[in-house]
């Protein structure tokens, strides 16, 4: 069992690195990558989500240990996906 919460803690952590990571790459730009690093950022971040309610169910001390270790880049990158509103729609029906 502690392998397994071993497991789940690392793949937890490399999914909100990797959100991490393309958010950083996004702009306010409306262009094809920045949209593509947006939905990436989604992506990792709810992988995250998925692997800490896992963890929910085995630690829960565990569980709020990383939820604590883990605030800061998720809170970056929930903002930075929140810049997909400032990019808008698709304009003239092109991406």
């Amino acid at each position: 069992m502690e392998k397994l919460k071993e497991r789940i803690i690392n793949q937890a952590k490399k999914s909100l690195e990797d959100a991490v990571i393309c958010a950083k790459q996004i702009t306010t730009e409306n262009n094809v990558h920045n949209k593509t690093c947006i939905l990436n950022t989604e992506y990792h971040l709810s992988q995250f989500f998925a692997y800490m309610e896992i963890l929910w169910e085995l630690d829960i001390d565990k569980y709020v240990e990383i939820g604590s270790e883990t605030n800061k880049d998720r809170t970056a990158a929930a903002l930075a996906i929140d810049k997909l509103y400032e990019i808008g729609g698709n304009e003239n029906g092109k991406y």
